[in-house]
């Protein structure tokens, strides 16, 4: 049903033009020639193994950006990923990302396949294919983890690696957060204590990979607790303000979360959720996380694949449906807004992030909910790996 959807979408926009004459890539606009993030990261790695590993100038990509991932990337070339083959590697990672969004979704009903599909082909999916993008990378990797939720260590293990490669896969880590409290809280410190051991030891990159947020002429293009007042600074011509921005974005971050978290609804869950459950907790996570970070590429919201499965599923029940309802509407518009804005700039604003501050707050009313299940959930024995598997794609 999902592959229906993307069909059914990416039919409607085809007019005999290359996918990346489509829209929306024709309006955010594309950086040819393709893959543009992924080549920077070859680039520098590309850079730093030509220098024999002890580059001392800055390393910069094809459109003299400097380079602001974490240390391991630059061992990208040592596996065998390097400008020749750029191509083949952004084909891989989209394919990778999509064969993990599906596995994601699991089955799905019409409506849900209609909603999926509309997902995986949005604008905010899309711009992370055109640049090639990491993150989707990585959340293949946190797809891993929810395969491997029944085995902690598993899960912890993917989830800290993914989070080593960029910070904010660190936030998924509130999936883990569930019983067995005793085995799952345990590996999710070891998992966290691994993270904090490998960046330490390239400390400088990690800062610099931390503070690496999209600039101020960004902002159309991005969410974050900073995002709207970056935009603002920018369009007033006063970059002098980011002290003023920070401070009124967490101040507005407390308020909100505070909020949800007070009117939480109250959610019914059976065991067969368990899945759905771990799913969200990795997207919304990830989701509210990025908002702490500042200010963020729309292609991270592609994380929001993850909620998909628990937001499908609480619109069958009563309690829970207009949450569900409104949280998956949003998730809809925020990836795809670029469809719904007009010219204006300040009607693009208004929706934009507007809409990415509702599904903030819907997401922490919704997350604060989910913790305070029944400690039933997730309480069955280990299973076998052959069980896990045929439960996750039966």
């Amino acid at each position: 049903m999902a592959v229906f959807g993307c069909v059914l979408k990416l039919t409607a926009l085809a007019v005999g033009r290359p996918i990346f004459e489509l829209p929306p890539f024709s309006w955010f606009g594309p950086m040819p020639p393709y893959f543009a993030d992924l080549r920077g990261v070859v680039s520098w790695s590309d850079q730093y193994a030509a220098a024999g590993r002890t580059a001392s100038g800055p390393l910069l990509d094809p459109w003299n950006r400097p380079m602001n991932y974490p240390h391991p990337w630059l061992y990208l070339h040592d596996l065998g990923v390097n400008g020749g083959n750029v191509m083949m590697a952004g084909y891989a990672i989209g394919a990778l990302f999509i064969a993990a969004a599906f596995f994601v979704l699991g089955p799905l009903d019409v409506f849900g396949g209609v909603v999926a599909g509309g997902f995986l082909t949005s604008y905010a999916v899309l711009f992370g294919f055109e640049r090639a993008n990491v993150d989707l990378l990585l959340f293949a990797l946190l797809a891993g983890a929810l395969a491997g939720r029944r085995f902690p260590a598993v899960a912890a293990f993917l989830t800290a690696l993914a989070a080593i490669l960029k910070v904010h896969p660190l936030f998924a880590f509130g999936a883990m957060v569930r019983p067995p409290w005793k085995q799952s809280l345990s590996w999710l410190g070891a998992g966290v204590l691994l993270f904090i051991v490998v960046t330490s030891l390239h400390a400088r990159e990690f800062m610099v990979s931390l503070g690496s947020a999209p600039n101020m002429r960004t902002g159309r293009l991005s969410f974050g607790m900073t995002a709207l007042g970056l935009e603002l600074a920018e369009r007033a011509r006063r970059l002098d303000l980011y002290p003023l921005v920070l401070a009124t974005g967490v101040a507005a971050l407390i308020l909100v979360a505070g909020a949800a978290v007070y009117v939480r609804p109250s959610l019914s869950l059976a065991r067969d959720d368990e899945r759905a459950l771990f799913a969200f907790r990795i997207g919304a996570g990830i989701y509210l996380g990025s908002y702490l970070l500042g200010t963020n590429h729309d292609y991270r919201a592609a994380c929001l694949v993850f909620c998909l499965p628990l937001l499908l599923r609480l619109l069958r029940q009563d309690a829970s449906r207009r949450w569900a309802f409104g949280s998956l509407l949003l998730v809809l518009v925020s990836v795809d807004w670029l469809y719904l804005a007009g010219d204006g700039e300040w009607l693009d604003s208004t929706l934009k992030q507007g809409t990415s501050w509702a599904l903030f707050f819907c997401l922490s009313a919704l997350f604060a909910a989910t913790l305070l299940q029944d400690s039933r959930l997730g309480r069955a024995g280990r299973p076998g790996v052959k069980s896990v598997l045929r439960a996750d794609f039966r």
